[in-house]
């Protein structure tokens, strides 16, 4: 959601609050928003190393058995991260379909992960019958120390270069 439409709704918020209370109390004056909580920007080269983990996945279950090394939540936090940076909006059907799981456990993986605070399911703005999921602060801050922390541990290539490596590997 992006700071102008959330200035907006508290906008909206407090002129309500003031209108359903006929609290003289009530400022309403116009709010100034400070925007230091906004989201962190997220680097290429993060989205990069995301991106290559996400084909080093893939090509994993060329060589052995998706059922022994099943990971749908990861996929799920990849997926999202990815799109984020994109400026894609993920619904929940696509996030399912994402997680290389049956719905069910998708769903069930989802609800784990909003339980645990990592992304946020909400109605779509355009659609009311479809939910996007969203990571949360928490769940995009853990991304980015992760993901940091794999760049330092990556050979000294850099993540395109390694991306390009498991999708010349894929194709063999």
């Amino acid at each position: 959601m992006d700071r102008r439409r959330l200035k907006r709704i508290a906008q909206e918020l407090l002129e309500l609050a003031g209108e359903c209370q006929g609290d003289s109390s009530v400022d309403n004056s116009p709010m100034t928003f400070d925007c230091t909580d906004a989201p962190l920007a997220i680097s290429a080269e993060l989205v990069e190393m995301a991106e290559f983990i996400r084909a080093q996945r893939k090509l994993r279950h060329k060589y052995f058995k998706r059922s022994l090394f099943g990971e749908p939540a990861w996929g799920m936090m990849l997926e999202l991260f990815i799109a984020e940076h994109a400026g894609r909006d993920i619904s929940t059907t696509s996030l399912c379909l994402a997680s290389d799981v049956p719905a069910t456990t998708a769903h069930r993986y989802i609800a784990i992960l909003m339980d645990s605070g990592l992304i946020v399911r909400q109605p779509h703005a355009k659609d009311q019958r479809q939910a996007v999921v969203h990571l949360s602060a928490s769940g995009r801050q853990a991304m980015v120390e992760y993901l940091g922390a794999c760049s330092g541990l990556a050979p000294r290539r850099a993540p395109r270069d390694l991306a390009a490596t498991v999708a010349e590997l894929a194709r063999r």
